[in-house]
């Protein structure tokens, strides 16, 4: 069953998009006109001076070259966050642009969380604001997970928070990444359920 999606990196599906356009058109063409011929050529390409004469490390060099940062690309967008949702459960899931899982947290996996954002000016007016930045949860494990975010102003202050159900957010500590940090706590059916002894987690996981 799915959750229900708390926020979504639109750049980063964008991005994916292209990537995965570029990487399968360009990969079918490499197949098709080039290693096709060369590996199971028909009678006239056989005898075709073009492939007949090919050495092979050079054409290897040169593809690697030309697909190489295509293939990078695609590495880099299945382990960027893009989908973070909270399950019916209470678990928290961060998938990335494909909707595969790259991180699952339990219920009652302590957690913190730190924003590290960045006030904005939102479109032509001067008077209304916007942050944007990154979202770090940070675990026990030291396997954490960031996500780009983009949440609107309230008093004066980023609504992130607020919409987790956190409150008193200005005495929050800074983090290793230079924004405000939740305390320690678990995630129940009404929202956080902080633990009593807050022993920080930060020092020993820190995504980037």
């Amino acid at each position: 069953m799915l959750g229900h999606v708390r926020n979504v990196d639109f750049a980063s599906i964008v991005f994916t998009g292209i990537i995965l356009f570029f990487t399968v058109f360009l990969g079918w063409i490499i197949v098709r006109q080039i290693l096709r011929p060369l590996i199971f050529p028909t009678a006239e390409e056989a005898t075709s001076p073009v492939f007949k004469n090919t050495r092979f490390v050079p054409l290897l060099m040169a593809l690697g070259i030309i697909y190489g940062p295509f293939l990078a690309g695609m590495w880099w967008s299945w382990n960027k966050t893009a989908f973070f949702l909270i399950e019916t459960d209470g678990g928290w899931t961060f998938r990335n642009s494909y909707y595969i899982a790259l991180l699952r947290i339990p219920s009652d996996r302590p957690r913190q969380i730190e924003a590290s954002l960045q006030r904005e000016v939102s479109g032509d007016s001067a008077s209304e604001y916007f942050y944007s930045g990154k979202v770090y949860v940070l675990l026990p494990s030291g396997v954490g997970v960031a996500m780009n975010v983009t949440c609107d102003e309230k008093n004066g202050q980023p609504d992130l928070f607020q919409k987790f159900g956190f409150a008193n957010t200005a005495a929050y500590a800074t983090g290793p990444h230079g924004g405000p940090i939740t305390p320690l706590h678990t995630w129940s059916a009404s929202g956080p359920a902080f633990i009593a002894e807050d022993v920080p987690i930060h020092s020993t996981s820190s995504p980037k």
